[in-house]
């Protein structure tokens, strides 16, 4: 009886930021880092051309390793 009167709180979740581990694997592999180099060099805040970055982005993606793309594309931020 007692536990049916409980409240049931969310559990929350602290996560920590992942994207600089992912960019480190990603550098530390040659294949990897050939693959990524484009995105940094056409894809800059300063001076982003876009259709380079979108092409760099696109070969990356269909290119890299799932290891190192997945990890990238669904890396937390915060």
């Amino acid at each position: 009886m007692e536990a049916e009167r409980m409240i049931h709180q969310p559990v929350k979740l602290i996560l920590s930021s992942t994207c600089h581990e992912a960019y480190t694997q990603c550098r530390n592999d040659s294949e990897c880092q050939g693959l990524l180099q484009p995105i940094l060099n056409h894809c800059n805040v300063g001076s982003c051309a876009r259709n380079e970055c979108m092409n760099a982005l696109q070969n990356f993606y269909i290119k890299a390793n799932d290891k190192y793309s997945m990890e990238i594309a669904f890396c937390l931020c915060k």
